[in-house]
């Protein structure tokens, strides 16, 4: 088993999290889905983004130009 996402983060290796075999990655969107799931696992409850804002963040960041109005709510 490799390091965890928290280590790879603090040691600024986060795309180390690839798998080598894995072909076509497009670095934005890792760096966008590694950011959310930081957030999501912060040991502060805080911090932790609803799932509302998940949605959100990752229809911004990563699933563009194609969000979806599924979750259209006005809580945050």
């Amino acid at each position: 088993m490799g390091p965890g996402l928290n280590f790879l983060m603090v040691e600024n290796r986060q795309r180390e999290i690839i798998d080598p075999l894995c072909e076509g990655v497009q670095i934005g969107s890792l760096d966008a889905l590694l950011s959310v799931a930081i957030q999501c696992v912060s040991s502060s409850p805080e911090d932790r983004p609803t799932m509302h804002r998940v949605v959100k963040l990752l229809e911004s960041e990563v699933m563009t130009p194609c969000p979806s109005d599924f979750y259209d709510s006005n809580s945050d």
